[in-house]
């Protein structure tokens, strides 16, 4: 019977290669948001004030409606999209952008369309990275097929699963690069600047309602959701680095979560590696996609590079950050500058200098 880990893993790592022409390449931004009522409690998905209302309140201004099984879970039109995360964070989907004018433009219109609907309810947004009044166990899941079995196989492996879901709130900020060697170097750069993004926008002072013991709460909790999945991704800040390494460490991973059209809602838990699960079979575009969205490393590889330790942040520091990814990485000299300022870091001292920001205790 064939095998076919190795010609999936050549499609994948063909996948991850794209060539961005340097006058297309732009800044996706996605930003998540803790909303907050006036008694210091968390607004969730359900009730007369909860984050289902909110988004029907919103939909006009959309053209597409993201539902599962009548229930609003997002919306969304070209350029722009509004999904739930686990717990109700609305996170704010957009780009991507040629400059740092069009980001404000983009989330000051967004806000300008949501502060009424917050302000008639009382509600408030809480720009930081870990939800400053309650703590997870406290908050229910919104109603998704995909996060009921996240969160399932999460909880089976460790304490922080449902800290990440139900609590954290991050801005990520994505980038284009110029095909597999441009990719490969600012996929090295990014990993090894991880450690310092993470502190520079630290914004979690309270952990599960008190003060926070770690420098950068909500990256210390993402890399220890699952040790498969999250952190530093092996080998990514050493210099033989390939995506076809990128790649194994994909399928290396437990599943957690496939599509599946005979069971309920389209998913199924399985907790195999994606290697077992597509050793028969040449996995397809969208399998690979999923694959990719279920792995959650500081830096990931997509048809972009999403960089992902900053905790959520408020105008004008939003800004101030995208500024910053802008000129490092699409900057005439700022990669070669940070490269040859990092020429011989490694993966271990990335890890190194992760662990030196941390010390929660389980």
């Amino acid at each position: 019977m064939t095998n076919y880990l190795d010609e999936n893993i050549a499609r994948l790592a063909a996948y991850l290669d794209v060539c961005k022409p340097k006058q297309h390449a732009g800044l996706g931004v996605e930003l998540e948001h803790i909303i907050l009522r006036s008694d210091n409690t968390t607004v969730t998905y359900d009730g007369e004030d909860g984050i289902a209302v909110i988004l029907e309140r919103l939909s006009v201004y959309y053209d597409q409606r993201i539902e599962e099984d009548g229930s609003l879970l997002g919306l969304a039109k070209p350029g722009e999209t509004i999904t739930c995360e686990p717990s109700g964070q609305m996170e704010l989907s957009s780009g991507p952008f040629k400059s740092i004018e069009e980001i404000q433009h983009a989330f000051e219109l967004f806000y300008s369309r949501l502060q009424p609907i917050l302000d008639e309810f009382g509600h408030t947004l809480a720009h930081t990275g870990y939800n400053p009044v309650a703590c997870a166990q406290e908050l229910p899941l919104i109603p998704k097929k995909r996060y009921k079995l996240m969160d399932a196989y999460l909880e089976s492996i460790g304490p922080f699963g449902s800290h990440m879901m139900r609590c954290s709130a991050s801005l990520q900020v994505s980038i284009d690069c110029a095909g597999t060697p441009d990719t490969i170097r600012t996929f090295r750069l990014a990993n090894i600047l991880a450690p310092l993004l993470a502190l520079i926008t630290e914004n979690a002072p309270i952990y599960e309602r008190k003060k926070s013991p770690a420098y950068t709460t909500r990256m210390h909790i993402w890399n220890h959701v699952d040790a498969d999945r999250c952190g530093i991704v092996p080998k990514s800040a050493d210099d033989n680095f390939s995506l076809e390494d990128y790649a194994r460490w994909v399928f290396d991973a437990p599943a957690c979560l496939v599509p599946d059209e005979a069971a309920s809602q389209g998913w199924r838990g399985d907790n195999r590696p994606f290697k077992e699960i597509y050793a028969q079979q040449r996995i397809s575009d969208s399998e690979i996609e999923h694959a990719l969205s279920m792995e959650w490393p500081d830096v990931r590889l997509k048809k972009f590079i999403e960089i992902r330790p900053a905790d959520a942040l408020e105008m004008p520091e939003l800004l101030a950050y995208c500024a910053l990814i802008k000129g490092l990485f699409y900057g005439n000299d700022g990669k070669k500058r940070i490269a040859k300022f990092f020429e011989h870091a490694t993966t271990n001292d990335v890890n190194e200098s992760i662990k030196a920001q941390n010390n929660i205790n389980d």
